[in-house]
This record gives C-alpha cells, structure tokens and sequence, in this order.
C-alpha cells in the first residue's frame, strides 16, 4: 500500500552528567497508525530501547556517539 517510513528528530542535548535528550517525530506517510504498525529500534544505550507506534518519542542515551535508529513501518 505504498507506505513509506521517515522521521525527524530534534539536536541532540549536550552530552552532560550522563544524559543526552532529544525527541524522534514520525512522519512516514501515510501515517495512519489504525491502518499501519510502526515497531521502533532506538539504538545503543536508548531509554526507552525500543516503542511501538507512532509517537512521538523522548529519547534519553546514556552513552555519547554516534546512534542507529530503525523504524519499520507496516
């Protein structure tokens, strides 16, 4: 059904005291979460590590670097 899966996400906080905090917005289109599923991978050190839906999500890592982020849309 042609669904095709993005999303954006805000600057990364400096990495301070432990934490680094940003927040993961879905914008595959279509995004109808009814009619879609949307099972999220968050990457090394992510709290939360993983979600389902559509979000959106605030991610807080634990280590600094680089991070993969996966998003499967249904």
């Amino acid at each position: 059904r042609n669904i095709e899966a993005g999303f954006t996400y805000t600057d990364p906080t400096l990495f301070v005291g432990g934490h680094s905090y940003t927040t993961i917005t879905n914008t595959s289109q279509p995004i109808d979460g009814t009619e879609f599923g949307y099972a999220w991978d968050f990457g090394l050190d992510a709290n939360p590590q993983s979600a389902d839906g559509v979000g959106p999500f605030n991610l807080d890592y634990t280590t600094p670097g680089p991070k993969e982020i996966f998003l499967r849309a249904t």
